[in-house]
């Protein structure tokens, strides 16, 4: 009977651990999903994955494989991700805000105003700055020697060509150009905000690009921010 219980619970666990990591993924992709309520479905089946194969392999190493080895297979998929995401947040610091600047970064305007912001204290941490310093040096201000308003034009531009990058606000003053928007993750619909200041240098000439990008869930980012300042410079320049 403990056998036949144990089994049971082993092809049960196997199930759910691809079933949950499945719904996450579409429930988020689709927008089905809040995505938190996605993320820790995707979550929970990726560390039941991992139970599951343990389990798995102990018991194949006793009795041989048997037909429901498959579900041995089907729970490494969760359980690889996730061990796959532990190695690579290992080498990306606990952060989720990044900026070219690290002494008078980009703030905040519109981005205060969504819901999923309020409350929240929007001004940069100063004590990330030698974690960004360390972790990130090629993000840096990129000068250009285009004017401010040639590379207002092409940000424009190439923003809204971007998928699933969006412009909320675009400020033209006097000193500086600010543009703001999103960026929402493709799966599970996380919601990123970005911040771009396009000045002119002391030289008055050229111009210089100032790129902040803060997530509004987490406090890791797994280098999305980052990666997506890097995006954006690479295009516009």
């Amino acid at each position: 009977m403990w056998i036949k219980l144990g089994v049971a619970v082993f092809i049960t666990g196997g199930i759910a651990s691809i079933g949950l990591y499945l719904a996450g993924i579409t429930g988020g992709y689709f927008r089905l999903l809040t995505p938190q309520i996605a993320f820790m479905l995707y979550s929970i089946g990726m560390l039941l994955g991992v139970i599951i194969t343990v389990v798995g392999l102990i018991d194949a190493s006793k009795n041989g494989s048997s037909p429901r080895t498959i579900l041995l297979v089907c729970a490494i998929i969760p359980a690889f991700n996730l061990i796959y995401a532990v190695v690579e947040a290992r080498k990306i610091p606990m952060i989720n805000d990044i900026s070219t600047d690290l002494i008078y970064p980009p703030e905040f305007q519109e981005a205060t105003k969504a819901a999923d912001n309020t409350g929240k204290n929007l001004k940069f941490p100063l004590g990330y700055k030698s974690d960004i310093e360390e972790a990130y040096p090629d993000i840096a201000p990129l000068a250009l020697k285009a004017s401010v308003d040639d590379v207002h034009i092409n940000t424009i531009k190439t923003i809204e060509g971007m998928s699933n990058w969006a412009i909320t606000s675009n400020q033209i003053g006097s000193t500086e150009t600010i543009i703001e928007g999103t960026v929402t993750s493709t799966v599970f619909g996380f919601v990123d905000d970005f911040v771009i200041r396009l000045k002119t240098p002391a030289g008055g000439f050229g111009c210089v690009v100032d790129m902040r990008s803060r997530s509004r869930i987490g406090k890791g980012d797994m280098g999305k921010n980052a990666e997506h300042i890097r995006d954006l410079m690479q295009l516009i320049q």
